[in-house]
């Protein structure tokens, strides 16, 4: 996983590099980016990926920020839609792989609190992360 964090408004993400993001995205200030997340496919099927995922909540909360920017393909979307990401409204096709992508965001207060699928949060976000949010005194506000 690549994790970005901009510094300023004017610094570009990596979907940059791919799409136009839309205007009305939060600050980029309060965003964590992710992307290349993948994994190999022996290891698919299991619980990889929501550790991921946990981590990337974990690391968007402690760099006290809100919203997690990442995409998907077509087969993932409503894996990610479960885990309460929203779509954006702009895909682009991969340049080296020639998959179309759907650039998601997940408002990671959203997920802590509960915002998804209930089975999902268990696996995603997990009681581990919320203790961890109330013990920084930050269980229902990010700042």
């Amino acid at each position: 996983t690549r994790v970005v964090f901009a510094r300023s408004e004017t610094d570009r993400l990596k979907h940059d590099d791919y799409v136009e993001l839309p205007a009305w995205l939060p600050p980029r200030t309060e965003i964590i980016e992710s992307s290349k997340t993948c994994t190999h496919p022996d290891f698919r099927g299991n619980d990889l990926f929501y550790s991921l995922l946990k981590h990337m909540a974990l690391v968007t909360f402690q760099a006290r920020r809100r919203w997690l920017l990442m995409s998907c393909t077509d087969g993932l979307r409503p894996l990610y839609k479960k885990l309460g990401c929203k779509d954006v409204g702009v895909t682009y096709v991969h340049p080296t792989m020639g998959i179309k992508h759907h650039v998601m965001i997940g408002d990671v207060l959203s997920m802590l609190v509960g915002g998804m699928n209930p089975i999902a949060w268990n696996l995603a976000i997990g009681p581990e992360l919320w203790r961890y949010a109330k013990r920084c005194g930050r269980g229902m506000g990010m700042r």
